[in-house]
């Protein structure tokens, strides 16, 4: 997609949006996402697809929980989780990336659900809200996470 095609794809979703003509300014910009790595990913459609694409389509994924070191062992509970990761990480090296037990849970889940990808819920299955701190266990993959792995280009 040319720098002219982006730009009337993004600002004919609503022309009277003036925050449509300040995000294509911005993405424009070099500094657009600053210098802080670990704040500021930036994560292709493709590579968000192939997250999302793992994820069970109508069930509870349980993951690990607190900090995975060295001499981490899985409990069986935690091997769909394993395999999940495995195929995930499958996928990402054909685009040259790669994700950790830690980084999906802390930081990409965290993300995907800010977006309405996916729900993340606790050790009792409730849905846990994103502004409250809690003790997350489990993720869903939502209508709208569904809805992105069918969509055809990122304006879809």
């Amino acid at each position: 997609m040319t720098q002219e095609e982006f730009k009337e794809s993004l600002l004919c979703i609503n022309p009277a949006l003036e925050c449509l003509r300040f995000l294509y300014l911005r993405v424009l910009q070099d500094d657009y996402r600053g210098i802080h790595k670990l704040q500021h990913y930036r994560w292709s459609v493709e590579y968000i697809k192939i997250v999302l694409k793992y994820l069970p389509k109508n069930r509870l994924l349980l993951h690990t929980q607190g900090d995975i070191n060295d001499d981490y062992r899985y409990s069986s509970d935690e091997l769909e989780f394993c395999q999940y990761l495995n195929n995930v990480n499958k996928d990402l090296s054909t685009i040259q990336k790669s994700i950790t037990d830690m980084g999906m849970r802390k930081i990409i889940f965290v993300n995907l659900q800010r977006m309405g990808l996916i729900d993340r819920f606790n050790k009792k299955q409730e849905l846990c809200d994103i502004r409250k701190k809690s003790q997350y266990q489990c993720v869903k993959i939502t209508h709208r996470g569904l809805d992105f792995l069918e969509s055809k280009n990122i304006f879809e």
